[in-house]
């Protein structure tokens, strides 16, 4: 038997099995269970200590003080168990609740850093363990309503024709959440949008160009800028060879180091699965308190037609904001539709994306204004966005499932000022981590003006902690 291939229940079944597998599986259980750590580990690795992945996104310390590699698998299959929980255990904090309302946050969690831009100016930076204030730079320096992006110590930031600013964590030098600037960057043409991946920054106009940055201690120096479609939304994303910009008829691709266009995915009814989210029509009431409702629902992901409701063509759709991830893309529309393509290379060499079949969530739920598109955020294998006063957790793994009448979508409710359901709460900022979702609001953020006294910070759904607790 190849145990690489043997699932975690297997392994239980072979220890069950015979007084010999079992004799054998505890000898040799660190060679074992350390090519069972998820995402698999070089040989190098496995031959050491038992450790945290070091490209973990945990807000918790579930993976503190681990003793083996079989006690590191144990936990991430609690971890993935509760993520998969008809209801969770999880969590609740608000970072930033008496400080001025936040509009973007990012997180660290390496260096444990949660830093916040705000909406009338200014940024803060957090510890993400306790939500103690570290540093603060006031309006002069992060204006009002400023976009903020975070990677690798690097925070970059701008408000809408400011250039954009490149701040650096000092490490070595001062102290710990303090940051020094190391270039301003400005273009040409007004930036509508730009996208950090270090060492890669990539920047968008609307009047047609794209500029690479390679961002390093020194500075910022442009590595290339190359012409694009008039018109982009202002939403991109990237990895390491492409970049990917949102206009309004779908996303478009160019390569990053040669400015090459190489195709667009514009989702159309021919080639699209279509599923409607079915949101209780309680949940709309908005004189409804979310105490009497809960938290937290599962909301029932039925096969359907498209166009649900009031919706309007697919085709004639508006496209906002997009993620990939591997090979998965994901995008939602102005009509709150959510796009998953899964497999967006083979869906660019098949000529527009119109050959590749691609699943669409719908819901029926639309405000008269259109205006349902909002944040996306994908990791490890799943997704959130936005849903009226929901945000939505979808599991990318049940892509290869069939999807029934008994599939349903995690989903946490946003909250008004007020703290009652309502349109106001909606989101500005949204974060998946392995074991967490963060997110802000964009009118009067998430409402815990009653327990947390305040309701203008980072509010964080910790689905680690309590499996700690449980553990202790």
């Amino acid at each position: 038997m190849h145990l690489d291939r043997c699932t975690l229940s297997g392994l239980a079944n072979l220890t069950r099995a015979s007084t010999g597998w079992a004799r054998f599986l505890e000898t040799h259980k660190e060679a074992v269970y350390a090519r069972k750590v998820d995402p698999p580990l070089s040989a190098e690795k496995r031959r050491g200590l038992p450790c945290q992945p070091c490209d973990s996104n945990l807000a918790s310390k579930l993976y503190q003080n681990v003793t083996s590699w079989k006690d590191l698998v144990r936990r991430q299959r609690l971890l993935a168990l509760n993520w998969q929980a008809d209801v969770p255990v999880y969590h609740e904090s608000l970072i930033g609740a008496e400080s001025p309302p936040a509009w973007r946050c990012r997180v660290d969690y390496a260096r444990r850093l949660l830093l916040c831009t705000q909406r009338r100016g200014g940024l803060s930076i957090y510890d993400l363990d306790n939500g103690d204030i570290l540093n603060y730079l006031d309006p002069t320096i992060a204006p009002a309503y400023a976009h903020l992006e975070y990677d690798q110590g690097y925070a970059c930031w701008n408000s809408w024709l400011d250039p954009i600013e490149v701040w650096r964590h000092d490490d070595a030098g001062l102290k710990r959440g303090h940051f020094h600037k190391v270039a301003v960057l400005d273009h040409d043409q007004p930036t509508r949008g730009f996208m950090l991946r270090w060492p890669s920054l990539c920047v968008i106009s609307d009047q047609g160009k794209a500029y690479v940055w390679n961002l390093t201690n020194d500075g910022a120096t442009l590595i290339n800028n190359f012409a694009v479609h008039l018109g982009a939304v202002g939403h991109l994303t990237q990895n390491d060879e492409l970049i990917m910009v949102t206009f309004a008829e779908g996303y478009h691709f160019w390569s990053i180091l040669e400015g090459r266009y190489k195709g667009m995915i514009r989702p159309t009814t021919a080639t699209s699965e279509v599923f409607h989210l079915e949101v209780p029509a309680e949940v709309l009431d908005e004189d409804h308190e979310p105490s009497k409702l809960g938290d937290f629902a599962r909301l029932p992901l039925l096969p359907g037609s498209i166009n649900a409701g009031s919706l309007i063509a697919l085709e004639d759709d508006e496209w906002g904001a997009g993620v990939i991830e591997g090979s998965v893309m994901v995008g939602t529309s102005k009509q709150g539709r959510i796009l998953v393509c899964p497999d967006w290379r083979a869906a660019l060499c098949q000529g527009q994306g119109n050959q590749c079949k691609n699943l669409v969530i719908e819901h029926r739920y639309n405000r008269d204004d259109g205006s349902q598109g909002g944040w996306l955020s994908i990791r490890d294998k799943r997704i959130a966005f936005q849903v009226e006063h929901f945000i939505c957790v979808y599991q990318l793994e049940d892509l290869n499932k069939k999807i029934d009448r008994y599939n349903t979508i995690q989903a946490w409710r946003v909250y008004d000022r007020s703290g009652h359901i309502g349109v106001q709460g909606s989101v500005s900022c949204l974060e998946l981590g392995d074991d967490c979702l963060i997110h802000v609001n964009s009118n009067g953020p998430v409402g815990f003006r009653r327990s947390f006294g305040g309701p203008h910070g980072a509010r964080i759904l910790d689905l680690g902690t309590g499996l700690i607790q449980d553990m202790t």
